[in-house]
């Protein structure tokens, strides 16, 4: 799927270029769609709150909070030199374990092996996602350089999932038989009336962002860029009304491909 959207970004490109270049350099008008990949300092404070009310479980260490994240950007505009306007959209993933701790394990496995108690780990993988428009001022400094500006405003999610997992060893029995069967080492534990012990929270919440950067035109239709943003995140409900409203303030890097003539 990735290589067929990046395969559709260049194609962009290569016809953009195409029908600017019959233009004066000072009067086109052009676009470009592009490809980002970067670091995002997310501030975790609200889901440390939930998960010490919720969870009840330590260990989570929340310092550390660097995201990778990955992002698809189009806009179309003056090219080199002046405003333009379009959409975009960012993911990114992280994940942390709790301290182990000694919970029942479900019916299945204690048919299996005789235990009824299991040292357990929770496993918190965390995501975001926003998308939204983008609108930017692009300076053009030398035939090949340009610097640029911009915001973002839009909307996504902040979503946790945690994962209850066996705490086993390393080195587990291995079963000789007639079947070779490999499966996920994962047990379900027990959660009250559950039937799962996996949970998972999400909170909606509105984006913005202010960025800049500069690009290097490495050809006519090709460009590579670096810019640096702080992305604000703003949820009025929250985890949940019980938990209450989040603002937080988010620093990022990242890197630009872009195809087409709007560097």
């Amino acid at each position: 799927m990735l290589k067929k959207v990046i395969a559709g970004i260049m194609a962009a490109g290569f016809i953009m270029a195409s029908v600017a270049s019959d233009n004066p350099e000072g009067k086109r008008l052009g676009g470009a769609g592009g490809i980002e990949f970067g670091v995002m300092k997310l501030n975790l404070d609200p889901l440390e709150k939930i998960v010490n009310d919720d969870l009840d479980r330590e260990g989570f260490d929340f310092d550390n909070n660097n995201f990778l994240t990955l992002g698809f950007v189009g806009y179309s505009g003056q090219q080199r030199n002046g405003i333009r306007i379009g959409w975009g959209g960012w993911v990114g993933y992280n994940s942390m374990y709790s301290d182990e701790w000694q919970g029942l394990a479900d019916s299945a496995y204690q048919v299996a092996h005789g235990d009824s108690i299991v040292d357990s780990i929770i496993q918190l993988h965390t995501m975001f996602a926003h998308t939204g428009l983008i609108v930017e001022r692009s300076f053009l400094v030398f035939n090949n350089l340009n610097l640029y500006c911009g915001g973002m405003l839009g909307g996504g999610v902040l979503m946790a999932f945690a994962d209850r997992r066996l705490a086993g060893n390393a080195f587990r029995d291995v079963e000789y038989n007639s079947k070779v069967e490999i499966t996920d080492s994962s047990i379900t534990i027990n959660g009250g009336d559950e039937s799962s012990g996996d949970k998972a929270a999400f909170a909606p919440l509105w984006a913005f962002d202010v960025h800049g950067g500069a690009t290097y035109s490495l050809t006519r239709w090709m460009h590579l860029g670096f810019d640096a943003s702080a992305v604000f995140y703003y949820s009025s409900t929250g985890f949940g009304y019980r938990h209450g409203s989040f603002f937080t303030v988010n620093p990022s890097i990242r890197i630009r491909l872009a195809f087409g003539t709007s560097a």
